[in-house]
């Protein structure tokens, strides 16, 4: 078993690390083959074929929720149906933590979502606007999910119908939808375990609305939210450094 080292966490970060350490095995062994789902442009293309299902089965719609973790299906459904309609709104889900979107880099208790590093395939002029949920808040949206809708889901699922939620009562004009891309078999003994989140503290309530956001470098509490625009990470990071964009 390899095991990555102290140096390696302190100079490329947990995720980078990994790669990394994939990289390495997968060169003394030529016959296997890494899918690289953080750089291999395959990746957001293959979602092409989900975006044909969504207007196939739902129609047209005019927002998009999608929680990003790689960015593959975010920015790969997102182009397509840009490219259709470039009215269309896509809305990222993002956890503090998280560098995906300019926040500053730091723990992260909800999994599945957000990332360490800067995939390659993200890309971010796609986005109009994205939120940060923290664990809590997507646990309990989780468990709305399954009282209300009866869809027995993971947490980020329940992080993008917690945003969609709040987005469509604030655009009634519009049809919203979002994207879940996790069930919740996986977390039986922990997001629908009433006593690991009493045990956890993850049982108070979320709160009701966003916090809006000067700058991704703010995000930071339960739920918070930023502006994109479709612009490049480097504009918006460059923003909050005082440059001229």
């Amino acid at each position: 078993m390899s095991i990555v080292s102290g140096p390696e966490l302190r100079t490329r970060g947990v995720q980078q690390a990994r790669l990394d350490r994939v990289a390495r095995i997968q060169s003394r062994l030529s016959s296997y083959y890494t899918p690289g789902q953080y750089d291999n442009p395959l990746n957001p293309v293959s979602y092409g074929a989900v975006a044909e299902l969504l207007l196939e089965s739902m129609g047209t719609f005019d927002a998009l929720v999608c929680p990003v973790g790689s960015g593959g299906s975010s920015s790969g459904i997102g182009s397509f149906l840009r490219a259709l309609n470039p009215q269309l709104k896509l809305i990222g889900v993002d956890t503090p933590g998280s560098v995906l979107f300019g926040a500053p880099a730091g723990p992260r208790q909800l999994r599945g979502l957000g990332n360490g590093l800067i995939p390659p395939v993200l890309e971010h002029t796609l986005f109009d606007e994205v939120h940060w949920l923290d664990a809590g808040t997507a646990f309990t949206a989780t468990r709305r999910l399954h009282a209300e809708h009866a869809l027995y889901m993971g947490p980020t699922s329940g992080a993008a119908h917690h945003v969609a939620r709040w987005y469509a009562e604030r655009h009634p004009e519009l049809r919203v939808m979002a994207l879940f891309p996790d069930e919740g078999h996986r977390y039986t003994n922990t997001v629908h375990n009433d006593v690991w989140l009493s045990r956890n503290g993850f049982l108070a309530p979320p709160p009701s609305a966003p916090r809006t956001l000067d700058h991704p470098a703010q995000a930071a509490g339960s739920w918070s939210r930023y502006s994109w625009q479709r612009r490049t990470r480097d504009e918006v990071v460059a923003l909050a450094e005082g440059a001229v964009v």
